[in-house]
């Protein structure tokens, strides 16, 4: 019993090993270009526009900063799950009309056109937001 308790803190820790490591990554590449576009912003002599378009900069990695924050804070709190039938293509457009609204720069393309109309699958729909979501965001 000793054994498997030792293996089991092993594998948490290897997994919170893991976990640590992709959170400071995610941090670090927003935190360098908010450091750039401030350098940017104290060392040139920047038109109007310029010092907006930096500051926008800025302003949208702080703000994903922020969503990975929330989200590892989510992994902590424990939730019921809820799985429910889920009719993938329709359930994904709408997260996609969802998420344009939230994220207006985005340039990403989504084309669902490959997704067969007569898939369900069985998901807790909160649970499965966040894992495109966080896909999408890092796309």
């Amino acid at each position: 019993m000793d054994v498997l308790h030792h293996r089991a803190q092993q594998i948490k820790q290897a997994a919170l090993g893991r976990l640590t490591a992709s959170i400071a990554h995610e941090i670090r590449n927003p935190l360098s270009a908010i450091s750039h576009a401030s350098q940017l912003i104290g060392e040139w002599r920047n038109s109007p526009l310029e010092e907006a378009r930096l500051l926008k900069i800025i302003d949208k990695h702080c703000g994903r900063i922020d969503r990975i924050i929330d989200d590892v804070l989510s992994l902590s709190k424990r939730r019921d799950i809820h799985p429910t039938s889920i009719h993938l293509k329709e359930w994904l457009e709408q997260l996609a009309v969802d998420y344009r609204l939230n994220q207006p720069d985005s340039d990403l393309i989504l084309d669902f056109a490959k997704v067969p109309d007569d898939i369900r699958i069985r998901f807790d729909p909160m649970h499965l937001q966040q894992v495109i979501t966080n896909l999408w965001d890092n796309a």
